[in-house]
């Protein structure tokens, strides 16, 4: 007899699901001091050059798991994963994106971009985001934005 899968805990990434064709990511979501962290890689996507924190899981880890350990390989910040904000597929891309909303560990404001992966990284203040991402960001991550930088309605 089959059965359906058992759906994932929020933030598991289900390796049935139909997606799973697709490249998932995990991106971080981080806001200190009304500032997100942004990265620039060396080899971007077409109309995507700056970017969350964000890479693919490795074998078994959550979508919390793999941003922690993308920030930190990728910038240097040490940071706790706090709620899956949501999912979906990047119009840009065609990645999954699972993001997740991070907080940095107390001590590790200093960003360290890993010069192979990451051109640049930077805290852009609030008001410069649209300068960086024109497209915007998925409407729950530009809520948790808001609502973390204190402008939401």
């Amino acid at each position: 007899m089959n059965h359906p899968p058992h759906p994932s805990a929020p933030g598991e990434i289900e390796p049935t699901a139909p997606h799973h064709r697709r490249r998932l990511v995990a991106a971080a979501v981080i806001v200190h001091h009304r500032c997100v962290l942004l990265v620039r890689r060396t080899r971007t996507e077409p109309g995507l050059h700056w970017a969350l924190p964000a890479g693919k899981p490795e074998p078994g880890e959550t979508a919390q798991d793999a941003a922690v350990r993308e920030t930190w390989e990728e910038t240097g910040l040490k940071v706790t994963a706090g709620r899956v904000l949501g999912d979906r597929v990047h119009p840009g891309t065609g990645w999954h994106i699972h993001y997740v909303a991070c907080t940095p560990e107390p001590g590790t404001g200093l960003i360290r971009p890993d010069t192979f992966e990451i051109q640049e990284a930077a805290w852009v203040p609030y008001g410069e985001l649209h300068h960086y991402v024109p497209q915007g960001f998925d409407p729950r991550v530009q809520a948790f934005i808001d609502t973390a930088c204190g402008t939401s309605p």
